[in-house]
């Protein structure tokens, strides 16, 4: 039996590393994937401040527009 224990060491190292291995390359694809995500917020982030921005300019604009169209319709009615 003692014949057999250095063999089985053996094969019990070696199914060591392969599961050692596993998780590396378990734990290397999750930081990529949590760096993949930090970039998408990072870009969705900037997206939303972009989206902010045309909208102060879209209202700006707006109202302008809106009130150019009461000018023009006060002029029209004469007040």
């Amino acid at each position: 039996m003692e014949q057999n224990q250095p063999e089985n060491r053996h094969g019990a190292d070696k199914d060591f590393i392969q599961s050692l291995n596993q998780l590396q390359d378990i734990l290397q694809v999750g930081e990529t994937e949590e760096e993949e995500g930090k970039k998408r917020y990072n870009d969705n982030l900037g997206d939303d401040l972009i989206a902010e921005d045309s909208l102060k300019i879209d209202m700006a604009a707006f109202e302008d527009a809106v009130n150019d169209i009461e000018q023009y319709m006060d002029k029209q009615t004469g007040e």
